[in-house]
């Protein structure tokens, strides 16, 4: 697909507001904390917010409780030695939380609308090549604890985010800042870690708004290019397993009552990722060809 029509297709999503609507509520699954499964975000470093969010103010920091060893909101937890692309921990205040470091600028909206382009994809594609390759030759401490969804895996080759997705970097209009929600960063395979990103970056989402499969295919290959991803083979199950990992948490939290996870499983938020696998199961020959 020529570099006009997948233009269009970027500038299209925004004219779709259901379905932008519908793709913006679906990030906050992970963005739905509790102090018993997992840390308490009390900040504007929280994804899943139909519009853009402005991080804190200047001069203000970012708190959240700290739950466990091994659980912090920054990508300290991460090993992420030399990545200056995350806010970095500063301690605790009087009320025992964790205090970041300050990030100006917004988070990114989950219909994309303004970061459409195949720069910004190429550079997410960076950022997360950039932090992988910094975390490549961390070793965590034996008694680490994470924070494991159902059925994800629990060991790999770096410490994956885990959550690479447009309400979770920080732009500065088209310049990516900075990753942020660091809450499920644990041991996987950096294919885990594209995977989710593909989903939610290019993104894998039916609808006409999204330019179907020919055009998402060429997404998929501009990423894996860019991060220098040459062997592709089993990447769309890898798709397809993180699609399902994350339905399957919302489904067991949320009948188990996790607040927040409750409700949208009860709102049928569960049948928003189920279609998207449908969808990735009814055009995986195009993409497969292409990609």
């Amino acid at each position: 697909m020529g570099r006009d029509c997948a233009c269009a297709k970027r500038q299209s999503r925004a004219a779709q507001p259901a379905r932008a609507a519908d793709a913006a509520l679906r990030p906050k699954i992970a963005a739905i904390l509790t102090a018993d499964l997992m840390p308490t975000a009390m900040s504007t470093y929280r994804g899943g917010a139909s519009e853009a969010q402005a991080v804190r103010p200047p001069g203000q920091s970012s708190r959240q409780p700290i739950v466990r060893a091994g659980r912090c909101g920054s990508g300290d937890r991460s090993g992420a030695r030399g990545f200056d692309a995350a806010p970095r921990a500063q301690g605790r205040d009087r009320s025992e939380r964790g205090v970041l470091s300050y990030l100006p600028g917004q988070t990114g909206p989950a219909s994309l609308q303004g970061i459409e382009s195949d720069d910004v994809l190429a550079a997410i594609a960076r950022l997360t090549r950039r932090y992988h390759d910094a975390v490549a030759d961390f070793v965590a401490p034996a008694d680490a604890a994470w924070q494991f969804t159902v059925g994800a895996p629990r060991a790999g080759d770096v410490i994956c985010h885990n959550d690479i997705a447009p309400w979770n970097i920080v732009f500065e209009g088209e310049r990516q800042l900075a990753l942020i929600d660091w809450d499920f960063a644990a041991p996987a395979p950096r294919a885990w870690d594209i995977a989710y990103a593909l989903w939610r970056c290019v993104p894998l989402y039916g609808g006409e708004e999204f330019g179907g499969a020919y055009a998402q295919a060429r997404g998929i290959k501009l990423f894996c290019d860019t991060y220098g991803l040459t062997d592709r083979r089993g990447l769309l199950d890898m798709i397809e397993r993180r699609e399902q990992v994350l339905h399957d948490t919302l489904v067991v939290w949320g009948q188990a009552g996790v607040p927040g996870f409750a409700a949208m499983l009860h709102d049928g938020h569960a049948d928003g990722i189920r279609n998207d696998i449908a969808y990735l199961r009814a055009n995986r020959a195009a993409l497969e060809e292409r990609v």
